[in-house]
């Protein structure tokens, strides 16, 4: 009976014993767990700049990788809660996923709904089939959309880190990736269905099948950034194994060349602002109502890219950037300017220029050919951003004495802010000592606040290229209207090569970001310049011996008003 009796009692205290004991065993662990956490953040953070937490309606302050506090201390749980939330937005910050940083949110919608509208004014030519796959299929709108509500959620999580800001971006994230597989898949589809055909564009070769594996590169570059949301949303929620290094966010942006010392190197050489001063009469300068963006305008600068996309001769590619007339608004539109390119009416296999030809040949034999459109150069996206890109920085490094202090900054930064043409390679040369100065150790010793968020800035938006995005989704569907000019001299561009010249995939897919697809793809991936098997004839080699310059000024002025004004000459 006493054994029975001292067994009921045991049996009760050792089961309460052994459920503390689990229980601070799993404390224990839990803020062992916690100290790893905590230690791994502070070092992680300790030397960036981060904006004020909220969590649970709490704000805190992280300087130097600690939590710095008045009152009494956070409990550890939330300390941590914090630092998670803290390198969650640093990483949203300097290492994003399908971001566009330093774009107009607004200006970007306005731009995809002149996308959707620009249907109109071709897509009633075609069978209500095609139109409807057109409408549903040539441009990626719903992805373009989606991406400039993941913008704004993408600012809410670098500017006011919380876990609720956290969690909707996260989402957002998720829908972004799958609507832009599930865009990229559907235009695959396209390509794939259509039998398998060379097509010869000035600057090389492409296909359909060129295409398909372009839009597989996106596919596969949609499930790498899944992963990697994944393991961000893993580190976040506390599995330290999961969490990318910040510190290791910027590396350096690769040259194309060897800079030039030359004394005469940032003078424009006279063969470039002799065809620059010959567009200027296609371009109308004078037109741009607004005076801030004609001043913008009338002193661009040359910019010479070490690497180009769309160039027809060997680089350098010199280019400049003019402004286009879409109906009644403007875009900048850029310009090769190593030699300038005419379409001949004699022997053109093209049917599309045959049939301006056929319209304008007895009073206009030439017809001036912009290089490069998205319709010559697949990947006009490409060079149209990093020209954008390299002025964004040129204008931001002039609005303000950056670098005072440091002698090898500020004279690198010169090369770019002072002359009237601009290198590439220079701004590049320029954001990898920033770079590197960036990722030393003591940061402080090097730059003032402003000055590290301000080299952030810099290297993200040459890493994602997207200061001007919504004015490329703009020049996109600016071909639109010179659909509606082909149409009205009888000619009804082939439903699948719309899809081939006028999709421009490489620009409405943003392969060029960073933050999207690592390595840039290219619909051309051997150039080569096919400049007989489309009609052209250039300046430099052709022309210029045989044509005075006020013929060429009289050519290129009535070409403008052929394409973009609609008016076909008697």
């Amino acid at each position: 009976m006493k054994y029975q009796l001292k067994r009921r009692v045991c049996i009760p205290i050792i089961l309460s014993f052994f459920i503390l004991l689990v229980f601070y065993v799993s404390v224990f662990k839990n803020t062992v767990q916690l100290e790893k956490e905590k230690k791994f953040f502070s070092k992680e953070l300790a030397q960036f700049i981060l904006p004020e937490i909220v969590i649970d309606e709490k704000h805190y302050t992280i300087s130097e990788g600690s939590i710095v506090f008045v009152e009494a201390p956070p409990t550890l749980k939330r300390e941590v809660v914090a630092l998670r939330a803290g390198y969650y937005s640093l990483l949203t910050r300097v290492e994003p996923f399908l971001a566009i940083p330093e774009t107009d949110i607004e200006t970007l919608r306005n731009s995809i709904a002149r996308m959707e509208q620009s249907f109109d004014n071709f897509a009633g030519y075609y069978y209500p089939r095609e139109e409807k796959i057109l409408r549903s299929n040539l441009y990626p709108t719903d992805f373009l959309y989606s991406i400039a509500d993941l913008e704004k959620a993408r600012r809410d999580v670098v500017e006011r880190p919380s876990v609720e800001n956290i969690k909707t971006y996260d989402a957002l994230l998720e829908r972004t990736v799958k609507i832009y597989r599930k865009n990229a898949e559907k235009m695959k589809h396209i390509y794939a269905e259509h039998d398998q055909k060379n097509f010869f564009l000035p600057t090389g070769t492409i296909s359909n099948e060129t295409y398909v594996t372009f839009l597989n590169t996106l596919i596969n570059a949609s499930y790498d950034i899944d992963e990697k949301r994944n393991n961000r949303m893993k580190c976040f929620n506390g599995n330290i194994k999961k969490c990318s290094l910040a510190s290791a966010s910027f590396q350096p942006f690769l040259n194309s060349q060897e800079v030039s010392e030359q004394e005469n190197f940032y003078s424009i050489p006279e063969i470039i602002k002799s065809n620059a001063s010959l567009i200027r009469n296609y371009y109308s300068i004078l037109s741009v109502s607004n005076e801030t963006e004609k001043q913008w305008y009338e002193s661009m600068p040359v910019i010479v890219l070490g690497s180009s996309a769309c160039a027809l001769e060997d680089t350098p590619a010199y280019y400049t950037v003019m402004p286009q007339k879409y109906g009644s608004e403007f875009s900048p539109r850029i310009v090769l300017l190593n030699d300038l390119y005419f379409h001949i009416s004699k022997n053109t296999e093209k049917p599309l220029q045959r049939a301006l030809q056929e319209k304008t040949n007895a009073a206009f034999p030439l017809l001036y050919q912009p290089i490069p459109t998205s319709y010559s150069c697949p990947d006009y996206g490409t060079d149209f951003v990093k020209i954008m890109a390299i002025l964004k920085i040129r204008s931001l490094l002039s609005e303000h004495d950056w670098f005072l202090g440091n002698k090898t900054i500020t004279e690198l930064q010169e090369k770019i802010t002072a002359f009237p043409i601009v290198y590439q390679d220079d701004v590049v040369i320029f954001l990898n000592t920033l770079s590197f100065l960036y990722g030393a150790k003591d940061l402080k010793t090097n730059f003032n606040t402003n000055e590290l968020l301000f080299i952030e800035r810099l290297l993200t938006l040459y890493r994602t290229k997207t200061a001007y995005v919504d004015q490329l989704i703009f020049a996109v569907t600016g071909y639109s209207k010179f659909l509606s000019t082909l149409a009205l001299l009888g000619v009804k561009v082939d439903f699948h090569d719309l899809f081939l010249f006028y999709a421009a995939p490489s620009s409405a897919f943003l392969s060029f970001n960073k933050s999207i697809v690592t390595d840039t793809p290219f619909l051309i991936t051997h150039k080569e310049k096919n400049l007989e098997k489309n009609g052209l004839i250039s300046l430099k080699n052709d022309l210029q011996d045989t044509y005075s310059r006020q013929a060429i000024i009289d050519i290129i002025k009535k070409s403008d008003l052929i394409i973009y004004t609609r008016q076909i000459p008697k």
